[in-house]
């Protein structure tokens, strides 16, 4: 899917929308460990660990280069971080700092890739469209993916895999298309891959789209600041 039809999608269906040396990685014991979170294996099948009154899911933390804590969770084979990453090198939608605290900060292709925590690193592609189709394709990833709590008019999803995705925005670039909204809708919420847009100019990345009724891959211009989740492999 090309970024022509994301940036349709967006602009009809939504309206304007210091390093540290100690960076670690904790435990869910409480325990830190300077590479690795190892919560018990579960012997589960790979499905949905997480409902309204249970919660199986497994957790760690993960701590960022200016010693912000954030939750992490196990889906698959990939641990994910369960929290937007929000620092000073992202802005916040609207300007608004609240947002920031709430949501996470929005960042360009160029500052994502290289603010992920330690040994951590932005999802491929490929690693956006496993999740999808783990969790049982678009229709189902619209629900299971969001969270349970804090988007509009009642469009909350289950949360069922403990991704918690926030309704975070994203904010354009005017000159990139022909769009007068800098920031788009906060009801939606786009995550930066890692994975480069092959065209002759090499100036586009693919990114995860997610709102109440869409979830998809697709591609989008580098300078455009989207959410950002970093994954482990090797924990």
């Amino acid at each position: 899917m090309k970024w022509l039809l994301c940036a349709l999608l967006c602009a009809t269906m939504f309206v304007a929308c210091g390093d540290s040396d100690s960076e670690f990685i904790s435990r869910p014991d409480g325990k830190i460990s300077s590479s690795s979170v190892s919560p018990e294996s579960s012997s589960r099948e790979f499905g949905p660990c997480k409902t309204e009154t249970e919660d199986n899911c497994e957790y760690g933390t993960v701590t960022d280069r200016g010693g912000k804590i954030y939750k992490t969770v196990k889906i698959g084979n990939l641990w994910w971080m369960a929290e937007n990453l929000s620092n000073d090198v992202g802005l916040c939608f609207n300007d608004s700092a609240e947002y920031c605290a709430k949501y996470g900060a929005l960042y360009t292709w160029a500052s994502a890739k290289f603010d992920c925590p330690t040994d951590w690193r932005l999802p491929t592609k490929s690693e956006f469209e496993n999740l999808i189709e783990m969790v049982g394709g678009d229709s189902v990833a619209i629900t299971v993916l969001r969270s349970s709590t804090g988007w509009k008019d009642g469009e909350n999803g289950t949360d069922a895999y403990g991704f918690s995705a926030l309704p975070a925005g994203m904010r354009n670039v005017k000159r990139y298309h022909n769009v007068d909204t800098e920031y788009f809708s906060d009801n939606l919420t786009c995550f930066w891959s890692s994975t480069e847009f092959d065209d002759y100019y090499q100036n586009q990345a693919y990114f995860f789209y997610l709102d109440k009724g869409h979830a998809f891959v697709s591609e989008e211009y580098k300078p455009f600041y989207l959410s950002v989740r970093c994954v482990n492999d090797k924990i």
